[in-house]
């Protein structure tokens, strides 16, 4: 689904005035992009809220998958996780052994 880009009331009070640069190649590109009515500042915040939703909705789904890992797993089930000593002598283990793992992983 694809972000709102309808204006709020908030958004008809442009209260900061900010200068921005573009190469030519991008400008060339946003003019053959944007609608023959609109203005460049409108396209550019029409832009630039559609890529702040996306990485919010971005962050949201992050933050989601994360939670759905925590706790899924039973350290009980993990003979080098059954106590907090057994889970630093893994850990320990695992940060020597880690270039053969990233080469492992590279393959």
């Amino acid at each position: 689904m694809a972000p709102s880009t309808q204006t709020s009331s908030d958004d008809q009070k442009y209260s900061l005035r900010t200068q921005i640069s573009l190469s030519p190649a991008l400008r060339k590109q946003i003019d053959a992009l944007k609608k023959p009515d609109e203005s460049l500042s409108e396209f550019i915040r029409r832009a630039v809220k559609i890529l702040v939703e996306n990485e919010q909705k971005d962050k949201r789904k992050r933050i989601a998958a994360a939670k759905k890992f925590i706790g899924c797993s039973n350290p009980k089930d993990h003979p080098e996780w059954k106590t907090l000593d057994d889970v630093s002598d893994w850990q320990r283990e695992i940060r020597k052994d880690r270039p053969n793992f990233l080469k492992l992983l590279n393959e």
